[in-house]
């Protein structure tokens, strides 16, 4: 009868594999431990609120400090122009009649320059573009229509619309409710 014997290579082959399971699983667990703690850290609160992160506006304007209860590092835009200060421009981008001119008339009612509503490109989420400077301006355009402060972002060098002077373009997309 034959017995299996355990050889002294197959002892250390079995510790050695215990080793690298256990290394790899703190491995693991400190790696997930690390990315909550990031995430605890503030990482997803800058995601959410970008006006409120410390960080500079692309178009060249620095945030300035505003404090809250729980960071006092979080920022706001500098003061906005008065709306009758402001030219803007409503495009659709929605593709149903009437959506730049209910998006103009509700800017206009706020005291805003208004240039005539034009076709704009086709988006499935509404935008706000500013030039530079402007983004203060932005920020309140997209609370009086409605819109996310997230959807506001520089002037692209062709937005599909003609611009005609105007410092914030609001283009309203199919999502609008206008």
């Amino acid at each position: 009868m034959f017995v299996d014997r355990i050889e002294r290579h197959d002892l250390v082959n079995a510790v050695m594999l215990a080793a690298v399971l256990l290394l790899l699983g703190f491995g693991i667990v400190t790696a997930v431990n690390d990315l909550f703690n990031t995430v605890d850290g503030g990482l997803v609160d800058s995601v959410k609120d970008p006006l409120l992160s410390s960080q500079a506006d692309p178009a060249g304007a620095s945030a300035t400090s505003a404090s809250t209860p729980a960071d006092d590092t979080a920022t706001s835009l500098p003061a906005a122009r008065s709306p009758a200060e402001v030219k803007v421009r409503v495009g659709n981008g929605a593709r149903r009649p009437g959506v730049a001119g209910a998006g103009t008339e509700a800017l206009q009612n706020a005291g805003y320059a208004m240039l005539p509503p034009k076709n704009g490109p086709t988006m499935d989420d509404s935008v706000i573009w500013y030039t530079t400077g402007y983004a203060a301006e932005a920020a309140q355009i997209a609370t009086v229509l409605g819109l996310e402060p997230t959807r506001i972002a520089p002037i692209p060098d062709d937005p599909g619309l003609p611009v005609d002077g105007a410092q914030v373009v609001a283009v309203l997309g199919v999502s609008s409710d206008y």
